[in-house]
């Protein structure tokens, strides 16, 4: 290096543009390498978010569940919408589905949902496409929701009976 700047030649226009095209070439990688960095986070915060709002409306409902009354949970027959009777009020919750939201007491729960269903245990989820709403009594439900990114969370719930409970403690 010290040869090169005591001789005054300097460096000529092919190195010059030589060092320019390396630059360039590694500029060009590096901005290709971000971008798809980029691509993989939008997508991945997009799942988890979508990820989110599933669990969430599941223990939501999961934890109104164990607060209700013994015995006084009802799914609709479209099982588009499910009633917990609570000792002081009843709790319902709706599939909007043109908004694509939960709806708990007719509040947005969740958003991005692509599917809710509530049905009987042994039912297909969803199947049952009745024009005539009628409320069903269960003391056990399976609860569906699928997410916008086709994510599927499906889960049975129990209701749990107040007088096994009255009895454990008695013993």
């Amino acid at each position: 290096m010290r040869k090169l700047l005591n001789n005054g030649k300097g460096l000529t226009l092919v190195e010059v543009l030589a060092v320019f095209v390396i630059g360039v070439i590694v500029l060009i990688l590096m901005t290709g390498v971000v971008t798809s960095i980029q691509k993989q986070y939008k997508k991945q915060s997009s799942e988890t978010g979508n990820l989110f709002e599933e669990t969430y409306a599941a223990k939501v409902i999961t934890k109104d569940v164990r607060e209700a009354v013994s015995g006084k949970v009802w799914i609709s027959s479209d099982g588009k919408s499910l009633e917990i009777k609570k000792v002081d009020e009843t709790t319902k919750y709706f599939f909007h589905e043109p908004a694509k939201t939960i709806e708990k007491n007719g509040v947005p729960l969740s958003k991005n949902i692509k599917k809710f269903c509530v049905s009987l245990p042994d039912d297909d989820p969803c199947s049952n496409e009745l024009e005539e709403m009628n409320l069903i009594e269960v003391d056990q439900f399976k609860l569906t929701i699928i997410s916008l990114s086709d994510k599927k969370l499906e889960t049975i719930i129990t209701i749990r009976s107040g007088d096994n409970d009255e009895e454990a403690e008695t013993k």
